[in-house]
């Protein structure tokens, strides 16, 4: 598999965020919440393999309503359910 992951948001403009597994780097952008999902779920020893995700939300950025949290809670649903195939909840 790729270790290459590519993300878009259609909440935050100018939003393509890539990365390459294990060499995830703070950038102060958006992408950031994600590279500190994968890096967690890699240091519990779930096996991550690239992927491409695309974000759509009703949560405004900004708002004080944690659009950080329902990113994170998102992307760890999607992974355990389509890329690791798991159906019950992360450790």
């Amino acid at each position: 598999g790729s270790d290459l992951v590519r993300l878009l948001s259609h909440a935050v403009p100018d939003s393509r965020f890539e990365f390459r597994l294990g060499a995830e780097r703070r950038t102060g952008r958006w992408g950031d919440y994600v590279q500190g999902v994968i890096v967690a779920m890699r240091d519990a020893g779930y096996p991550i393999e690239g992927f491409s995700a695309e974000f759509r939300s009703t949560v405004p950025e900004g708002s004080g309503l944690s659009s950080s949290a329902a990113l994170t809670v998102c992307l760890l649903r999607a992974l355990r359910l389509d890329l690791l195939g798991l159906r019950r909840p992360l450790r």
